[in-house]
């Protein structure tokens, strides 16, 4: 990861997105931008450098704002367990990613994107993906498929991209982080 890339993490205060912060700030990174619903919910000591824009993924304008000189954005915000509903801001995973694809497709210089997905998206060789093994839980299937329609848009665009798959997503394994900051230096 260089130094002079300018990230925006999504995601800063939820499970993996904490985790890549702290990473982040460790790897005294001077320009992130931090778009969050709730800045009260961020760590004490994010660095008073870090651009922070209260806002949604679903607020095009405050997206648009977070985009601005990025060169790469970490894309950790979403729940593929949650089902949007009327009335509130978005928080599933399929259509926070679509907000954040599609703001990134119609930049004038888009950035990088780093995008989430689970380990059952993980190709397995000779049988597709690890998803489709007999031995995956019923229960990731579903999440799987979200990921997997996230994969396929990414892989029809012209962006550039890198599909980050930390392995298990539902505790608080601070080793998850490394996988997304190792990613920044994969080009």
């Amino acid at each position: 990861m260089s130094t002079s890339e300018s990230l925006l993490l999504l995601g800063a205060t939820g499970n993996l997105g904490k985790q890549v912060l702290a990473s982040l700030q460790a790897a005294n990174c001077p320009q992130v931008t931090l778009l969050v619903r709730s800045p009260e919910k961020l760590p004490a000591d994010v660095p008073k450098n870090y651009r922070i824009i209260k806002g949604e993924i679903s607020d095009a304008d405050a997206l648009k704002e977070a985009l601005v000189g990025v060169s790469t954005v970490i894309m950790t915000a979403g729940r593929p367990d949650v089902v949007d509903q009327p009335g509130k801001a978005p928080g599933s995973l399929r259509t926070l990613f679509r907000l954040v694809y599609d703001a990134v497709v119609a930049s004038s210089n888009p950035p990088r994107l780093l995008a989430l997905g689970g380990a059952g998206i993980l190709d397995a060789p000779g049988s597709g993906f690890v998803y489709q093994l007999p031995f995956f839980p019923p229960v990731g299937k579903g999440y799987t498929v979200i990921h997997e329609a996230n994969l396929a848009l990414l892989r029809a665009s012209s962006l550039e991209w890198t599909f980050f798959c930390p392995g298990l997503l539902v505790d608080d394994d601070p080793r998850r982080a490394a996988v997304v900051i190792d990613a920044l230096d994969q080009r």
